[in-house]
């Protein structure tokens, strides 16, 4: 693909298009890694929970999902709760709104 021959708005939509691939690739990557994980705690006899009990903690959280998402890095994700990441922070400093990185569920 000759990047040079595409205009600055293709440019922009082919990086947001690639970031959500590979935010969606990365996710299917850890639901396969998880089930992997899980067969062979269950194959020796246990559950996830006598597994990594210690590591999560005496109280399970629930998970929170995130909110807010930045388009540069799919990676930097916000659940809206608590202080605001660095790198929202600097968004917002500029032309940005929150409302511009909001996730669509």
């Amino acid at each position: 693909m000759d990047l040079e021959n595409l205009t600055v708005e293709e440019l922009e939509k082919l990086s947001k298009d690639a970031a959500a691939a590979a935010l969606k690739k990365r996710e299917r990557q850890k639901k396969d890694m998880r089930a992997q994980i899980e067969a062979t705690v269950k194959a020796a006899g246990f559950h996830l929970d006598d597994i990594f009990y210690e590591m999560r903690g005496h109280e399970m959280r629930p998970t929170v999902m995130a909110h807010y998402r930045d388009p540069d890095n799919p990676e930097n994700t916000w659940t809206g709760q608590g202080r605001r990441p660095k790198w929202l922070v600097a968004a917002l400093a500029g032309e940005r709104e929150l409302e511009d990185f909001k996730i669509q569920h």
